[in-house]
C-alpha cells in the first residue's frame, strides 16, 4: 500500500543500518507442568563474540548472563560455544570474501523459566521496553487438559516509539486500524475482491491523513521548540501551541500526499494562517523531519519472527499459522502502532492415563457383575 511504501522510503536510511534485523528470531516452549524455554536469536557485532582486551567477557553480554550464550552460521543448526576465536572469526571472513562476518553469524540466548509470567519479565528489547504480560490457562477435563497462552505486547510505556502527538483514533475506528496495521479483526469477510480494494483504500486514506498530521505536528513543534529564535512573532508561545492541532487537521495537510519532503505546503499553511513567515523564515525542516523519519524507521526495524511450540495438538493458533509442530507468529513495530498486540494459542493434551484408568475401570466392573450373577446361581 501506498502509506507503508511511503513510511519504508523515508526510513530507508535507519532500515539498512539495522538490515541484519530480518534475521530475528524468537522461539517460545511450553510444557505441560506449565515451566517454559525461550530463545532469541539475532545478528550481533564482533565484538560480542569474541574475546578481548576492550571487551574482556568471552564475548558474553554482562546483562544476559543468565542466558545461556551459544553462535552459530546462519542457515546451519550446530551451535558453538564463546567466546568465537580469532582463527574461527578469520576462517569464516576466508570462506566469505566480500562479507561481513556479523551477516553470516546468528548469537543465540537460551534460557529455562519456571513460569511464563517469570518468562515475559524478563525479555530484553532494547532501550525502550514494551510493556510484556504472559498467561498460561491449565484446565483439567479428564481425557483432556486443554491449555491456554497469550503473551500481550503493550506500546503504552514512558517515552515510548508509539506516543504521537496526533492519536489514530481522531482519523480511523479502532477495528479499522487494527486490521490495517494487525490483520485482525478480518473485516474483508464476505468481500469481494473489488469491494475488498474500496474498503482498503478508504483506510488507506485515513492512515494518510493520520501521517501527515503528525508530520505536520512535528515540523509545528520544531518551532515551539526555538521559539526564541522567532523575531516579532505574532501570537504568543502559548497561542502559537493552542493553535497546533486545528492546523494540523486542516484541510491542505491532510490531502496533501504523505511524507512532502520540501515541506512548503507546511511553511504555506502556518504562513497563511498567521499572515506571516516570522515562524517559518528561520525553520530548517529537516530537524524535524529527520526526528519523525527516525520514528518511524525505529519502529519499522523492530521486526522479529516469533515461534510457538506448545503441548499437545494446536487448537487454535489464534493470528498464527500452524504447521504442524510450530505456530509462526509476526512480531512487527506496525503490528504495535494500534495498541496492545496479542499472541494466543490454544492447545489439547490427551490424558493416556485417564483412558487406561477408565477401562481398567469399566472391566472391573463388568468382572464385577459376572462375578455376582455367578455367585447368584450357585
Amino acid at each position: 500500500m501506498k502509506t507503508n511504501r511511503n513510511l519504508i522510503v523515508a526510513a530507508l536510511t535507519v532500515l539498512l543500518m539495522a538490515s541484519c534485523k530480518k534475521d530475528a528470531h524468537m522461539l517460545t516452549v511450553i510444557n505441560e507442568d506449565g515451566t517454559c524455554m525461550r530463545e532469541l536469536t539475532k545478528h550481533v557485532s564482533p565484538r560480542e563474540l569474541m574475546d578481548s582486551e576492550m571487551y574482556p567477557n568471552n564475548g558474553k553480554e554482562t546483562d544476559m548472563e543468565e542466558w545461556e550464550q551459544t553462535w552459530s552460521l546462519k542457515g546451519e543448526d550446530l551451535r558453538h560455544s564463546l567466546p568465537m576465536t580469532e582463527a574461527q572469526y578469520d576462517s569464516i571472513q576466508r570462506e566469505h570474501p566480500g562479507k561481513q562476518v556479523a551477516d553470516l553469524v546468528l548469537k543465540h540466548y537460551r534460557r529455562e523459566f519456571p513460569t511464563v509470567q517469570e518468562m515475559s519479565q524478563n525479555l530484553p528489547l532494547g532501550e525502550k521496553p514494551l510493556k510484556v504480560e504472559s498467561s498460561l490457562g491449565k484446565h483439567f477435563k479428564w481425557f483432556y487438559t486443554d491449555y491456554e497462552f497469550k503473551e500481550s505486547f503493550d506500546n503504552d510505556t514512558n517515552d515510548s516509539l508509539f506516543s504521537f502527538p496526533i492519536p489514530l483514533d481522531r482519523f480511523i475506528s479502532a477495528d479499522s486500524a487494527s486490521y490495517w496495521f494487525t490483520g485482525q479483526p478480518d473485516l474483508s469477510e464476505n468481500y469481494n475482491g473489488a469491494e475488498l480494494k474500496d474498503m482498503l483504500d478508504e483506510i488507506e486514506g485515513k492512515i494518510s491523513k493520520w501521517v501527515n498530521a503528525n508530520m505536520f505536528t512535528e515540523f509545528y513543534d520544531n518551532i515551539s521548540d526555538n521559539y526564541d529564535k522567532v523575531k516579532n512573532p505574532p501570537v504568543s508561545k502559548e497561542r502559537f501551541m493552542a493553535l497546533r492541532d486545528t492546523l494540523a487537521v486542516s484541510p491542505a495537510i491532510l490531502n496533501m500526499e504523505p511524507f512532502d519532503h520540501d515541506g512548503k505546503i507546511f511553511k504555506q499553511v502556518i504562513n497563511d494562517y498567521y499572515q506571516s513567515d516570522a515562524f517559518t523564515s528561520w525553520a530548517n525542516l529537516s530537524d524535524s523531519l529527520d526526528r519523525h523519519y527516525s520514528k518511524y524507521g525505529n519502529i519499522l526495524v523492530l521486526s522479529t519472527a516469533y515461534d510457538l511450540v506448545m503441548p499437545g495438538k494446536v487448537t487454535d493458533a489464534g493470528m498464527g499459522i500452524y504447521d504442524g509442530q510450530v505456530i509462526h507468529y509476526k512480531l512487527t513495530g506496525e503490528r504495535l502502532i494500534p495498541g496492545v498486540y496479542t499472541i494466543a494459542a490454544t492447545s489439547r493434551v490427551t490424558n493416556v492415563w485417564a483412558f487406561i484408568v477408565t477401562f481398567l475401570v469399566i472391566l472391573l466392573a463388568i468382572g464385577s457383575f459376572f462375578y455376582r450373577a455367578k455367585a447368584v446361581k450357585q
